[in-house]
């Protein structure tokens, strides 16, 4: 029987056919598409690195060892349009994102990851921020890190300029150990709080330090000298390294203990973590004896020291038959003498001659020994570097300050703060010859036996340090650093005056109705009032050797309000005005006195009717950073300054 259709089974056949054929053709497409993506990116990469590259060779000379740009710097520089988009996303590349340019020697290196991006970065300003100084800032561990700064500039008639009106947040971690870190910089326009830049530099923290070796407490190579037939112990030896603390010292050709005359060398070396190593070289030279002269040698000392060391040499008992003497070479003559007392380092040379010059029959025999000194060092520390570190359990501030000591202009730190203060440790003393063994720290001309010492006694303290090195010569510092602990607070008080006269030039006058309360001062006046004048004193006691301008804060009302009613007026106009009277100073041997004196006008807009009653609140508030608000309209006040920054008006 002929058939005119197709079954069901049929039907489905051919549709599940056709379904898996749609399903292969879209999987091939999206893989199509996604390589053609993946290339296209690709080519989009190589765009972003060629700009980069651009970049360099056009910033050359203001570029680091190491730099990150961002794809806004690439686009502000005109080397990527504005809508270059990233293929994977059909967006624009994020313009936060960075791009790293490592410079060696104008040989530039490009990378890019596409996802590391700048913190905070705004890239809709016109400041033109850049690092001062390297990136990466290397940094030898335990020395202090000095902050390079930045750049800023905006563009002017075509031109970069300085700009100097914007704010500026670090961020850095601490650097007391070998790695890498990043210190953060954050620009934000004072003029345009979405207007910011945001920079990283790299700091590398590291050791470049070798390890110091001793041995017979020296750390310089030195020769010994023995006799034939003599036998010795090879010295031991001890390492230290400025980072890693006590380290292993290994022995390397170590001498076998061989008698025979020649040369022998033991070899010491150490190594830190680091990688950084170090050698000592002991070399012992075994001497042919001629006819047993010398009995016996001896220096007088092995150990660094700073006064003359004596080298002595004693004869056998003479089997020549012949009478013998003495001798030493100062260089180039030969002088009779049994000892030698020298103040110098260097090589010199004992020995003992039959005395053919006077017997002619004798043979002519000698025997001598080579000393090679070593360990005398007449030159103290160099202490130019010395410094205190400190730990305060509140804010320190420090200025430094010029001043003449000895007939020297020498600069000098001051540490300020109404809290504890630790020296924890002194250090940076140099010596190139037995090296820094030890140092002294003074208070007040008394020796501290132990470091840490805590100062928690209001004074002025004046901190002197030494270095001592190995052969005790020792290196001063009259005045390292000044430490001055003050905690007491300024006074202030009020008094009413019927006058701006009487603010200025009267004694002022106590009003009876002024009502002291916690947080405010409240005047009362029961007659009709315009105007109101208060005189306002605040007096502060301060070291006379202080620098002025940590003292010289301005005292300002966190608010000024007036309290009082008009019959139908809901918070009556008003007119505040201050003024600085006068500042006089008045100094003892010690210390030094300073009274500001303000004046205090307030307007008061009468109506026609009004109560008899009339109240000035004077509101209590922190002194610093002060502003108060008149009539809702925010008014900036002198910035107060006050060395612990934490001094609040106590009414």
């Amino acid at each position: 029987m002929k058939k005119n259709g197709f079954t069901l089974v049929e039907m489905l056949t051919v549709i599940i056919i056709l379904v898996s054929l749609g399903l292969i053709s879209i999987f091939t497409i999206n893989k199509i598409v996604k390589r053609s993506g993946d290339d296209l990116y690709d080519i989009q990469v190589n765009t972003i690195k060629e700009a980069a590259r651009n970049y360099a060779v056009k910033n050359g000379s203001t570029l680091g060892a190491s730099n990150e740009i961002t794809i806004c710097d690439l686009k502000r520089n005109n080397l990527i349009n504005e809508d270059f988009i990233d293929p994977r996303t059909e967006k624009p590349f994020d313009e936060s994102l960075i791009i790293k340019i490592i410079n060696d020697n104008s040989n530039y290196k490009i990378e890019f990851d596409g996802t590391t991006k700048m913190p905070n970065y705004s890239c809709g300003n016109d400041m033109v921020v850049t690092l001062v100084g390297d990136s990466p800032y290397y940094l030898s561990v335990g020395s202090k890190y000095v902050e390079p700064g930045i750049s800023v500039k905006k563009k002017q008639n075509d031109t970069l300029v300085d700009y100097a009106d914007y704010t500026l947040e670090i961020k850095a971690d601490s650097f007391d150990k070998i790695g890498t870190y990043k210190v953060t910089y954050l620009v934000t326009d004072k003029n345009n709080s979405n207007s910011k830049s945001s920079l990283r530099r790299t700091v590398i923290v590291e050791d470049k330090e070798a390890p110091r070796i001793t041995v017979n407490k020296t750390t310089q190579n030195y020769t010994q000298t023995i006799l034939e037939g003599t036998k010795i112990d090879v010295p031991s030896c001890s390492a230290y390294d400025n980072y890693d603390g006590n380290l292993a010292c290994k022995v390397i050709n170590n001498y076998n203990g061989n008698t025979n005359p020649g040369t022998y060398q033991v070899e010491y070396t150490a190594t830190d973590s680091s990688g950084n190593s170090n050698s000592f070289i002991l070399t012992i030279i075994v001497k042919k004896k001629n006819k047993n002269l010398i009995g016996k040698v001896n220096v007088s000392t092995l150990e660094w020291t700073r006064e003359e060391i004596k080298l002595e040499i004693e004869p056998l008992y003479n089997n020549t038959g012949c009478n013998t003497f003495i001798y030493t070479f100062d260089g180039s003559n030969w002088q009779r003498t049994n000892t030698s007392t020298k103040d110098t380092n260097g090589f010199y040379r004992l020995g003992i001659k039959t005395d053919v010059d006077n017997d002619p029959s004798c043979s002519f025999y000698e025997d001598y020994f080579n000393f090679n000194i070593t360990n005398i060092d007449k030159t103290a520390p160099d202490v130019t570097n010395l410094r205190i570190f400190t730990e305060s359990d509140s804010e320190i501030n420090e200025i430094s300050k010029n001043k003449e000591i000895d007939g020297k202009v020498v600069n000098i730190p001051y540490y300020y703060t109404n809290g504890s203060i630790t020296i924890t440790s002194i250090t940076g003393a140099i010596d190139n010859e037995s090296k820094v063994g030890s140092y002294t720290l003074y208070v007040n001309g008394t020796k501290e036996s132990n470091i840490p010492v805590t100062l928690g006694t209001p004074g002025r303290y004046v901190i002197s340090g030494s270095a001592i090195d190995f052969a005790n010569n020792e290196s001063e510092i009259k005045e390292l650093a000044v430490i001055i602990i003050d905690q007491e607070k300024p006074v202030c008080s009020f008094a009413k005056c019927n006058s701006l006269t009487d603010c200025n030039n009267n004694p002022p006058m106590i009003n009876d109705n002024l009502v002291y309360a916690w947080g405010e001062y409240k005047l009362n006046f029961q007659n009709d009032v315009e105007r109101v004048f208060l005189k306002m004193s605040c007096t502060n006691t301060y070291y006379k050797e202080e620098n002025d301008e940590l003292n010289d804060y301005t005292v300002a009302l966190s608010d000024v309000q007036i309290d009082y009613e008009v019959t139908g007026v809901t918070n009556p106009s008003q007119v505040i005005s201050t003024e600085l009277l006068d500042a006089p100073v008045i100094c003892g041997a010690v210390f030094c006195t300073k009274t500001y004196n303000y004046m205090i006008g307030v307007d008061i807009t009468k109506a026609d009717t009004y109560s008899d009653r009339v109240q000035v609140v004077l509101k209590k508030g922190a002194v610093k950073d002060l502003a108060f608000n008149i009539n809702n309209s925010a008014s900036s006040f002198m910035i107060i300054k006050n060395y612990w920054n934490l001094f609040l008006l106590s009414l």
